[in-house]
C-alpha cells in the first residue's frame, strides 16, 4: 500500500525493470554451475532480455549445465527454455534466431523423454515460419494432432499463437 501511495504522489514507476534485469544478469553471470533454479529464472524471464543477450548466453548455458545434461529434469528445463526462446524470437520477428532454436530443440530432443512432444513442436514452429513467409499450409496439421491426442488446451494455445503472429505479419504488410 505504501508503494502505491508513493507511486501516486510521485507518478513514477514502482519497479525499475532495467535495474531488475541487471540484478538477474549479474546473478546468472556469476553462477558457474547452473541448476534447475537458474534455468527456471532465465527461461521465465526471457522477455526482459535482448535477443542478442539470449543467443549469446545460450552457449554459456549449455556449458554451465553440462553436468546436469543426463538428468531428466534438466532435459525438461532445456526444452522449456528452447520453446520459450522460439516463441519469443517469433514474436520479435527474429526468424533467424527462431530457426536456430528450433534446430537446437530438434537436436536436444533426441536424448529426452519429451522427444515426441518436442519433435511435434519443431514441426509446428517450422510450419508456422513457412506460413509467416507466405508459403506452406501452416501449422494446422500439428495442431490437429495435439487435439487428437487429447491436448485440446495446448492446441488452443498454439492456435492463438499462430493467429497472433499471422495478424502481426498482416499488419506489417498493410
Amino acid at each position: 500500500l505504501d508503494l502505491t501511495i508513493r507511486h501516486k504522489k510521485k507518478n513514477s514507476p514502482i519497479f525499475d525493470v532495467k535495474e531488475d534485469t541487471e540484478i538477474i544478469k549479474r546473478y546468472l553471470e556469476h553462477v558457474t554451475q547452473w541448476g534447475h533454479f537458474e534455468m527456471s529464472i532465465f527461461a521465465s524471464c526471457l522477455y526482459i532480455f535482448s535477443s542478442e543477450y539470449i543467443r549469446a548466453t545460450f552457449t554459456i548455458l549449455l556449458k554451465r549445465t553440462k553436468i546436469l545434461s543426463k538428468i531428466d529434469t534438466y532435459q525438461n528445463d532445456i526444452s522449456i527454455f528452447l520453446n520459450n526462446c522460439i516463441v519469443l524470437a517469433l514474436e520479435r520477428k527474429n526468424y533467424q534466431n527462431a530457426r536456430f532454436y528450433i534446430q537446437q530443440l530438434y537436436q536436444i530432443s533426441e536424448k529426452t523423454p519429451r522427444k515426441v512432444y518436442d519433435r511435434m513442436m519443431c514441426k509446428y514452429y517450422l510450419a508456422l515460419l513457412q506460413q509467416i513467409n507466405g508459403a506452406g499450409e501452416g501449422a494446422e496439421s500439428t495442431i490437429k494432432q495435439f487435439k487428437e491426442l487429447g491436448f485440446a488446451d495446448h492446441a488452443e494455445m498454439l492456435e492463438n499463437l499462430q493467429n497472433r503472429l499471422l495478424s502481426q505479419v498482416k499488419q506489417s504488410i498493410a
